[in-house]
């Protein structure tokens, strides 16, 4: 119901991008989320206490994935300008798979 409105609509690309691609993220992120629980719940004793940054940056490279997806397949003049907040969530999600090991 939203998203044939959100295409009709006479937003600029970017700004529907933005609407379009989180529409999706909320999806995905709820059922990566889930999987990822499922799995560290069946393997947290031999994961141990990287179960938690394991669930972390499995979500997060899942936004990524489905952000480009979306974005590439969508909105193919917009990606180009997304660059930033790629490379952030990457730097993030190195920088927690790191930590715990610091």
């Amino acid at each position: 119901m939203i998203v044939p409105e959100l295409k009709k609509s006479k937003m600029n690309e970017l700004a529907r991008a933005g609407f379009h691609i989180a529409w999706h993220q909320v999806t995905a992120l709820l059922f990566a989320g889930g999987i990822a629980l499922i799995l560290v719940s069946m393997f947290a004793g031999v994961i141990g206490d990287m179960a938690a940054v394991l669930l972390v940056a499995f979500i997060l490279f899942n936004n990524i994935i489905v952000f480009l997806t979306v974005s590439r397949l969508k909105y193919p003049k917009v990606t180009s300008r997304t660059l930033p907040p790629i490379i952030n969530s990457i730097v993030m999600i190195l920088l927690i798979i790191g930590g715990w090991f610091y």
